[in-house]
Order: C-alpha cells, then sequence, then structure tokens
C-alpha cells in the first residue's frame, strides 16, 4: 500500500505507522542544530511551531534517524546502538505525577528522587535515552495555576540532570508559543523570575515553515501530476503578484501541478491563516482536486469556502471576514450578469478577491493580467466584456493609483464622477507644507559618527517649509536642523545664498519633485471632501478611506522614498552636495557638519551626564558630587570609599580625575586648569575669559551657560550642570559671587546646585584691585588688625568684610537704629547696613560716609591717616550708642530729679533714703514696680538706670526709640512727683475712714503746698456739694480748670 499523509500525527499511537516524511531545510536546520548542541554539552530542546508545522512528525523521523533508519541528518557525536526511548503526550495535569505513572512509583523521595533513579537505570541499560514530550505546554499550562514553584523546580531539576555529561540522554519538547507565555497568568514577580530562570535550561528551536517551504513541501508531494503548460512566473514578476522572492520558488513550479505558481502561493498564504500550515497543507494535497489538470485561484477559493466555511463566516475568528462578505456577494451578484457571461464573470470575482487578500501590496490585477491568466479557459473578448459588465454593475471597480481591480459591495455611488465633481470644490492652491505635516511625524535623527567619537549626543530634527528658513537656530537637544523645502518655483541661486550666509547646522534639501507630492496630497484632499459627503454610504466611505490610504501611501513613497535619490538637491554652506543615496550617507553628512560647527566640544564619554535632560538618579548624583566636590576636594578622590562606586563617583572620575583636574601638590589635593588631552582646556579658557570679562562690571553666569551651549562648543545641558559649578568652585578665590544682588561670601553645594536650578539669579564680579584701592584695602586690614595683601582675592574680600557685618550683628537694637549719632557715623552704619557688593562698600560708600573718595585718598597719605581715624571713630560712636543714652537719663536724674551732681551709687543711695518711708501697700502697681527697682540690689549703674527706664516704658531701654526717649524722662519726673507726695501724705495721721489730699499750685507768687484732710463723717457732703457745684461749672474743660485753680488758690 502507498504511503498515506496524515492530518494529525501522535508521537504515542504512530510510533510505528509508515508514513511518508518530506525532507525541508528548515527540518534538516533543525536536526543538524540539536546534534551539534548535544555535542557541545546541551541536551533539554523546547521546539516553538504553531499548529499544524509538522513538529510531531518532525520528533517521529527524528526519533528513526537517530536509530539510523531515518532522512534526517542527525550526528550525536556518536552512533548508539542501543536506544531507550519515553513518548509522552502532554495533559492537563502534573508532569511529576504523570512520571510517576509512567515509571510505576508509587511513593516518592522528597526532591522527586526516585524518578531520577528510575531514568539514571534507563540511561544506564542503554547508549541513549531519548525523552519526547509533545504538546509540553498542557503540562506548563497546569504548573502554571497548580503549585508552580514544585513543578517548576521538577522542570529545572529534568532538565540540569539530562544535561550531565556522564550521561547521554535528550530531552526535545515541543511547544505552540514561548516558553514564557504560559506564565501570563502568573502574577507574583518571584515566580515569574523562576519561570524566565527555567526556560534557560532549555534551547529554544524555531520551528515555523515559511511560504516558500510550505511550497517546497507541496511540489515533493505533487511531483508535477499534471503535465499541462501553467507557467506563470514571468506573469508573476511583471504583476508583482507573489508576496516572496520568486528565486528558489521557480525552481519548483514545474512539480507544482495542477497548481499554477500563482494559485499555490495564494492557497499557502490563506491556509497559514485559515488553517494549520503543512497540516492543512498536506490535507489538500490528499484531495481529489489534485488529479485535475489545473487548480487556479478561482478552484482554491472554492475549496476554501468549502473547508473552511464555519470559520470564514465568522466575525470573531476570522480577520477578513468583512472581505469574504464582500467577496461572496459579489459571488452572487455575478447572477444579474448575462447568462453567457456568469461563468467568465465569477471566475474573474473570484480570482480578484483572493488577490485582494492574499497577494502583494504591490500587485497589479489589472486587465491583461486576467486575459493572460484566464487565457487557457476564455478567449480576451470574452474576459473583456464580463469585466465590463463587472465594473458596470459595480461589482469590480478599477483603481488608478494602484492600478488593480478590487471586490465593491453594493453602492449607487460613482466614485470617478463623485471624484471629479470634487475637482471644482477642492482649491488646487493651499498650503503643502501644512498638508505634509498632518502626514508626516519626522524622527530626530542622531549623527552617530561625531556622537560616537566625541561621546555628545549630536540630534538633528527635520524641518520642513516651503522656502528656506533662515531663522534656525539649533537649542536645547537639538544640535542643527535638516530643512526640507518643497516649492514648485525655488530659486536655487537664493538657496545657495542663504545657505552660504548660515552660520548653523543646518543641512538644506530641496524636493525637485514637489508637483508630484502636491499632486498626491490634492488627490488626498479631494478624496476627503468626497468621504465627507458620503458618510451614510458604509460601501463608498470604505472604498474611499481605501483611496486616501493608498494615495497616502504614494505620497509617503515621494516624500520618504525621495529622500535618498536624485529628486532630492542638498545644499550645506552655500554649496550643492552630491545626492545623498543612504541614511547611512544622510548621518555621515551630519557627523561631518558637526565635527565643522562644534569643533571646540570637548571628548567626553559618559551617557549617564553628557545629555540633555538627566535622569532623576543623576539629579541626586549631582547634589552629592557638589557635597563632596565643596567638602572633600583637599582628599584623593575627593573622599569616595575606594570599593564603592556610586554614579556620582563615576561621574568624579571621567569629569575631573580623567582630565588630570585634581592632582597631589605638595602634599594636599588640588584642583587645578584641566590638561588638554580631552579638550577640556578649551572650555576652562573660555570660561576664564568670562571671568576676565566680568571685572568691570557683574556678569551673569546664565552668559557662561549661553556661551558653552552655542558653537564652537554647543555643551549638552546635563553636562554644562556639571562644569560651570566645578569651574566656579574651583575658581572661587578670583570673584566675588551674588545671588539676587546679593553678596555671598560662602560657596557651599547648596548653592552650587541652585546655580544649576537657576542661573539667572547668580552674577560674578572679578577682582581686579591694584594702586590705591590695593592701598585703602590694606588700611581697612590695619585697622582690622589682619596682614597686608599683595593681591586681592574672594578669601581677602571675606576675612576683611567679615569683621564689618559681625560688629553690626553684635550691635543692640538701640545703636542699630538711633539718630542721635553724627552724620558720619550715620552714613557708616547705612553702608555696611547696605552693604551687598564688597568691593563697592570699601571703596565707594564708607569712604563716601567719611566725607571722602577714593581719588583724595589715593593723592595723600595723610588723607589715608585721616580716614583710618574716621573710621575708628564713627565705629566707637556708633558703639557707644547706648552708652551715650545712659549718660544723658544720669545727667537728668541728677539735675532734674534730685537736684545737684552726683556720682552712682551716690545719687541711688538719696532716693532709697528720700522714699525710705513711703508705705508700699498703698502704691499703684506702677509705682511698686518704680519704688522696687530703686530699692533693687544692682550694684553697676548700667543696669541699675536700665532697670530704672524698663520700669517706666515696660520693655528694655536697649530696644527703645529715639521718640521714647523724651517720653522715658517725662514719665521719670511725673512718678519722682508722685512718690514725693505720696511721700508727705504717708507721714500724716489719719483716722481709720478718714481722706488724705495733697495738693500743690504754682502761679506767679510760687508754688503753694496744702494738705487737706475729709474726716469720715463729713465725706458724704462733700460729695453731694462736689456734685452740685459740677453741675454748675458745665463740661468745658479748660473752664472748668480755670475756675477751680482760682478756688483753690484762694483758699
Amino acid at each position: 500500500m502507498a504511503n498515506k499523509f496524515s492530518p494529525s500525527i501522535n508521537i504515542i499511537r504512530d510510533e510505528n505507522k509508515d508514513f511518508n516524511y518530506i525532507l525541508t531545510p528548515n527540518s534538516e536546520k533543525i536536526a543538524g542544530q540539536i546534534g551539534h548542541d548535544f555535542k557541545k554539552g546541551m541536551h533539554a530542546f523546547t521546539m516553538i511551531g504553531s499548529y499544524g508545522t509538522g513538529k510531531s512528525s518532525f520528533v517521529l523521523e527524528l526519533d528513526k534517524s537517530i536509530r539510523g533508519k531515518g532522512k534526517l541528518p542527525i550526528d550525536l557525536g556518536f552512533k548508539p546502538k542501543k536506544v531507550q526511548t519515553l513518548r509522552i503526550v502532554g495533559q492537563y495535569q502534573s508532569l511529576i505525577q504523570y512520571m510517576h505513572d509512567l515509571l510505576d512509583i508509587k511513593e516518592d523521595f522528597e526532591g522527586n528522587q526516585k524518578i531520577f533513579d528510575a531514568l539514571f537505570e534507563l540511561a544506564g541499560s542503554s547508549d541513549l535515552l531519548l525523552i519526547y514530550i509533545d504538546e509540553f505546554g498542557k503540562f506548563l499550562e497546569y504548573a502554571s495555576k497548580n503549585n508552580p514553584d514544585k513543578e517548576l523546580y521538577f522542570l529545572q531539576q529534568l532538565a540540569e540532570f539530562v544535561s550531565t555529561d556522564s550521561q547521554n540522554i535528550l530531552l526535545l519538547t515541543t511547544l505552540h508559543q514561548s516558553f514564557e507565555g504560559y506564565s501570563a497568568q502568573i502574577a507574583n514577580d518571584v515566580q515569574k523570575r523562576e519561570w524566565r530562570k527555567v526556560k534557560g535550561r532549555f534551547q529554544e528551536l524555531t520551528f515555523n515553515e515559511p511560504v516558500e517551504q510550505l511550497l517546497y513541501l507541496a511540489s515533493q508531494k505533487l511531483g508535477g501530476k499534471s503535465k499541462g503548460n501553467h507557467n506563470f512566473s514571468k506573469l508573476a514578476k511583471a504583476k508583482h503578484i507573489l508576496p516572496f522572492d520568486m528565486e528558489e520558488v521557480e525552481k519548483v513550479e514545474a512539480s507544482l501541478s495542477p497548481l499554477d505558481i500563482i494559485s499555490a502561493a495564494v492557497l499557502t498564504k490563506a491556509l497559514q491563516d485559515y488553517g494549520q500550515n503543512e497540516r492543512s497543507l498536506f490535507t489538500f494535497l490528499e484531495s481529489e482536486l489534485t488529479q485535475t489538470d489545473w487548480v487556479d485561484v478561482a478552484a482554491v477559493y472554492d475549496y476554501l469556502l468549502n473547508s473552511f466555511y464555519s470559520l470564514l463566516q465568522s466575525p470573531y475568528s476570522n480577520k477578513h471576514y468583512k472581505n469574504w462578505e464582500a467577496f461572496r456577494d459579489a459571488e452572487e451578484r455575478c447572477e444579474l450578469m448575462p447568462t453567457k457571461q456568469i461563468e467568465c464573470a465569477k471566475r474573474i470575482v473570484k480570482t480578484i478577491s483572493l488577490l485582494q487578500v492574499f497577494s502583494a501590496k504591490s500587485s497589479q490585477v489589472d486587465q491583461e493580467f486576467l486575459r493572460t491568466y484566464l487565457s487557457k479557459t476564455y478567449k480576451s473578448a470574452e474576459i473583456d466584456k464580463a469585466t465590463e459588465g463587472l465594473i458596470q454593475k459595480k461589482i469590480i471597480k478599477f483603481t488608478k493609483f494602484d492600478q488593480s481591480f478590487k471586490i465593491l459591495q453594493g453602492t449607487d455611488v460613482d466614485f470617478d464622477l463623485e471624484l471629479t465633481q470634487a475637482e471644482e470644490a477642492v482649491d488646487r492652491n493651499f498650503d503643502v507644507v501644512s498638508n505634509l505635516k498632518e502626514h508626516f511625524d519626522f524622527p530626530v535623527l542622531q549623527a552617530k559618527a561625531v556622537s560616537y567619537k566625541r561621546g555628545t549626543p549630536r540630534l538633528f530634527a527635520f524641518e520642513i517649509s516651503n522656502t528656506p528658513n533662515e531663522a534656525l537656530v539649533p537649542t536645547g537637544a537639538i544640535d542643527g536642523y535638516i530643512n526640507l523645502i518643497f516649492s514648485d518655483d525655488l530659486n536655487i541661486d537664493e538657496l545657495k545664498e542663504i545657505s552660504s550666509n548660515s552660520e548653523e547646522a543646518v543641512l538644506y534639501g530641496y524636493f525637485s519633485n514637489s508637483k508630484a507630492i502636491k499632486d498626491y496630497l490634492y488627490e488626498i484632499r479631494k478624496t476627503k471632501k468626497v468621504l465627507n459627503d458620503n458618510q451614510d454610504d458604509h460601501v463608498a466611505k470604505r472604498e474611499f478611506e481605501r483611496i486616501i490610504q493608498a494615495n497616502e501611501k504614494l505620497l509617503s513613497h515621494e516624500v520618504i522614498g525621495s529622500l535618498y535619490s536624485e529628486k532630492v538637491r542638498w545644499f550645506y554652506a552655500g554649496s550643492e552636495r552630491d545626492s545623498i543615496k543612504s541614511a547611512k550617507e544622510l548621518n555621515a553628512v551630519l557627523s561631518e557638519i558637526c565635527d565643522s560647527k562644534y569643533n571646540a566640544a570637548p571628548v567626553f564619554n559618559n551617557e549617564l551626564l553628557n545629555k540633555h535632560k538627566i535622569s532623576t538618579s543623576i539629579h541626586t548624583a549631582r547634589k552629592n558630587f557638589f557635597k563632596h566636590l565643596t567638602e572633600n576636594w583637599q582628599e584623593e578622590d575627593f573622599g569616595f570609599e575606594q570599593d564603592k562606586f556610586p554614579p556620582e563617583k563615576t561621574i568624579y572620575k571621567s569629569l575631573i580625575a580623567d582630565n588630570g583636574m585634581h592632582v597631589l601638590e605638595n602634599g594636599s589635593w588640588e584642583l587645578v586648569p584641566p590638561s588638554a588631552r580631552n579638550g577640556f582646556d578649551q572650555i576652562w579658557k573660555v570660561c576664564e575669559e568670562f571671568l576676565a570679562s566680568a571685572s568691570e562690571e557683574k556678569r551673569s553666569i546664565l552668559d557662561l551657560y549661553e556661551i558653552l551651549q552655542n558653537k564652537p562648543f554647543k555643551l549638552k545641558q546635563g553636562l554644562i550642570d556639571f562644569w560651570v559649578p566645578l569651574f566656579l568652585f574651583a575658581k572661587r578665590g578670583d570673584f566675588a559671587l551674588y545671588e539676587d544682588g546679593r553678596f555671598t561670601p560662602q560657596i557651599n553645594d547648596a548653592v552650587l546646585y541652585i546655580i544649576t536650578r537657576q542661573p539667572k539669579l547668580f552674577e560674578v564680579k572679578a577682582f581686579a584691585i591694584s594702586g590705591i584701592r590695593l592701598k585703602v584695602f590694606n588700611r581697612y586690614r590695619e585697622f582690622l588688625q589682619q596682614d597686608n595683601l599683595q593681591k586681592l582675592d574672594n578669601s581677602g574680600f571675606i576675612e576683611s568684610v567679615r569683621p564689618f557685618l559681625v560688629f553690626y550683628k553684635n550691635l543692640d537694637s538701640y545703636a542699630k537704629k538711633t539718630m542721635r549719632l553724627s552724620k558720619e557715623a550715620l552714613d557708616l552704619r547705612g553702608a555696611i547696613v547696605k552693604a551687598q557688593d564688597p568691593e563697592q562698600t570699601f571703596f565707594q560708600d564708607i569712604p563716601n560716609a567719611l566725607q571722602m573718595n577714593l581719588n583724595e585718598l589715593g593723592n595723600s597719605d595723610d588723607a589715608l591717616a585721616s580716614f583710618a581715624v574716621k573710621l575708628n571713630e564713627a565705629i566707637d560712636e556708633i558703639k557707644n550708642a547706648y552708652a551715650e543714652l545712659l549718660n544723658r537719663i544720669e545727667i537728668y536724674l541728677t539735675k532734674e530729679v534730685i537736684g545737684k551732681k552726683s556720682e552712682f551709687p551716690d545719687y541711688k543711695k538719696i532716693l532709697v533714703k528720700r522714699y525710705a518711708g513711703i508705705k508700699e501697700h498703698k502704691l499703684l502697681p506702677k509705682q511698686k514696680v518704680f519704688a522696687a527697682r530703686i530699692n533693687s540690689p544692682l550694684n553697676d549703674r548700667d543696669s541699675w538706670l536700665a532697670s530704672i527706664g524698663q520700669a517706666l516704658l515696660s520693655k528694655p531701654l536697649n530696644t527703645i526709640d529715639d521718640s521714647e526717649e523724651g517720653i522715658l524722662l517725662d514719665k521719670l519726673s511725673h512718678m519722682v512727683k508722685e512718690l514725693d507726695n505720696l511721700q508727705t501724705l504717708h507721714k500724716l495721721k489719719a483716722e481709720d475712714g478718714d481722706q488724705l489730699i495733697k495738693l500743690d499750685i504754682t502761679n506767679e507768687a510760687g508754688l503753694v503746698s496744702t494738705n487737706v484732710r475729709i474726716p469720715k463723717d463729713k465725706i458724704q457732703k462733700v460729695d453731694s456739694e462736689a456734685a452740685e457745684i459740677e453741675k454748675i461749672l458745665g463740661k468745658n474743660k479748660n473752664l472748668r480748670l480755670a475756675i477751680l485753680s482760682r478756688l483753690l488758690s484762694k483758699t
């Protein structure tokens, strides 16, 4: 009996079945790879291929070939005489349990040791043990859902066991998808990592047959059964029908009969989508259809519809469902044709239908193709007449843009008429550039050669315009532009001139096919207009959308496809370049431009920071780097630990150490200018020039950023944010730093970080101090008892300015705000308070405060000496302002209160004695406090006077304003008078209930004092008569006082 093809192979059931296995290059390659890897010690394999590719058949054939009876070229490095085989077909269960049942193991030890003991025994009793696990995915699917840790560990054990060098075991498993694909249900990340680890124990083999391979298999099986002449290879080539290279396929074309090369290609492509590859192919090859003379595309159409009807009917399973719906509708509508044309029309429709789905995208299924392909069945006139009828019935349509017939569903829309009429509504004069931007999103290109050579990624952006863009200036991450110009009337000479005048990295590309591009854009605009007018007709809508897509592809071909052709003329630096024929050539030109424009850029291969935007982790590393720089710059390697390598240490090594900027000099580590090795010396030089330019007036650090961001450096922002702070810290002694106008005496890590965040807030002023300024400055230093300097630097400035700032800070509140100072002292204090620029403070503000100027000081040594004296006097005056306040209070107290000149503590004793008779329990709270302060045990004048002042004003004396000094003295005088009066009253003896009043009236005759006693029994009468008199006196305060004072003076 002849060998028969089986649509499905089971490696256990069909172990001894005789079937005709056809060798393919793919199967030979897989067998060779297994033999090669086995000899190298890899014994566990996983073969992955989709359904129906022949994996099971391959396993059986491999088994035969290892035994020397098969066709596969397998060489394991030895020829086994005795071979043991375990054949397993996957089931949804535990592989461990399956092995227990297979090997008759009742109770196993922990770790499945009995399974491996049994396998070891089998291997030891033979030259080679073969273990085949077909449908391995079923075991994996079970493992992913049921105790995956245990099942995976067993798979790992099994793979490691079979790969032991001391025994010859080959494990081959088959899967329909990748090993990891079965772990999709696992949410645990740890288990997923274990899954990947186990996968690595198996060598993966890809077992998917390409279309060409399936055609080869078909040719082997058919062997040219039909002798008819069906050679359509030339036609297929001319019309670009086949979606693959025909070179190999042409060799087997004759053996494909009764299939022709076109129908065979369509069949195999369709079986890949609808069937199971080889399995479905061989089912077809065993069908009676192959006994006919010719199986054309229409016959394949009928076969597919009959064999896969359920699948083709399903909108869920069939990705071409809409197409087949239209195909069947078109076939049915052929019945509307004249009877004699129906058969031919259906043949045409079926042929167009399948080629519409399974031919190459560039195929041309036109009238010539149909005449040639169907010529053995119909005359050209018959084909033409049927085609014309199909067009009239709107069953098919010929589309000009791809020169092909297409199947149409029913619609009343006349496509050609609609598009023709739209030409009147759509203006041909439109902006090409804005329309192109809707269709293309050009990528940013990296100039690879220069990026690799210097380490800085150089990026070019595309800019499209209808005239050369003269305003293009690369900024930020972009280092250059490719200006693509689309114009029908561009003046080439003007383009050359613009290119010549441009100082930026801009490459101009002029599309000479701009008219064709505009035409395609017009067709798209026109079709969109018609599409918008036919939204309710779904068939027409779908067809117009397809026309738009086709035109968009043609547009892309004219734009993107022309980029590396003669259609684009390139210009740079005033000259036209040779045409660029590839992306590689364009990239080389971009690198050449960068080498020219950014020739001073350093070589710096650190991708962590040599970029426009650094990562979050490098932001953190930058902070740490600044901390090490500012605190550990005098230590080796900035104090980084030898055995640890954080990102900031890597930055130190690449930016500082590799450029020779941190060296050991005289026993200490110093920051020095970079060496010339990598080109950082050029950046250092321009930074020093920037500082030198700031000697006359301040310059913003933002200016330095802009210098480094532009030609000829164009450093990346990530590098600039490290370099500028590094340079400023290394040169910190040569300039003064200002933040928002305020002098910053110390540059620490926090200051450096803020500079990178807001460089516009910071300014520098370089020191250019010599001659008279240096002499004046040294006078300051003499005054401060500091050594003279030969050269002024930031540390000298800080050393000298600090005592002035400390002096002001230590002043009491009164001294900081009193205006009872000389003009010189007030102006000096103001100069210190407002000091933001040390240079201006020392050489302008302080001399002006002392009524002097720099020129005057420069012309006379006497003036310099006088300056020092005045400075000292003004400082002393400010410092002693509070002491002078106490002196004034003391003078008032002795002169106005006590009435005679005396010293402390004499006047204190006088007051204590004066008020010794006061009865404290009869005093008001304020009087009681004042009396207590007079009697306080304080023995130093300043503290005693301050306590008196605080008792009167309820605030510390050294915090009062000038206006409160008069108030203090008035309150002092008034309080003393009150105590004097109370002293007199307290000496009088009053009966219980009597009221005592002391009256002092002063008039022209002098002071008249009277003591009034109101007896207890008269108080009520006095109150009553006082009320009557109060009514008579009225409400005028001054009048009432005048009347009462007159009456009192007469008593």
